[in-house]
């Protein structure tokens, strides 16, 4: 197993326990209180928040750890023999900003 799906793992643990919480949490002021009408109960307790939070946390990290381990870069081969590939970049006389304003122009006609 790798890091990242054991953070998954967690993540999805923590988030379910919390769910679980505030449903025991709401069945006990139910049974205190005898009544039945949900909207008078209050917001779920803080460590249910901070459970949710960390959980949702914990899967981002995840995320984020597993997409970094496959990207790779854009590269072009010279010619048609298929040379050594070299990374795409813009030539030096055009910015970025240019690139993206002449691909949006071409679009529109």
């Amino acid at each position: 197993m790798s890091g990242s799906q054991i953070l998954l793992g967690a993540g999805i643990v923590l988030i379910l326990h919390s769910a679980y919480s505030c449903l025991h949490y709401r069945e006990l002021l139910r049974d205190l209180e005898e009544t039945t009408d949900d909207m008078e109960y209050p917001l779920p307790p803080l460590d249910v928040w901070i459970e949710v939070v960390g959980g949702a946390l914990t899967i981002l990290a995840s995320e984020l750890v597993r997409s970094g381990s496959s990207l790779q870069p854009i590269t072009t081969k010279q010619g048609s023999g298929g040379g050594k590939p070299r990374p795409m970049v813009a030539p030096a006389y055009q910015t970025r900003d240019f690139d993206i304003y002449t691909t949006r122009a071409r679009s529109l006609y």
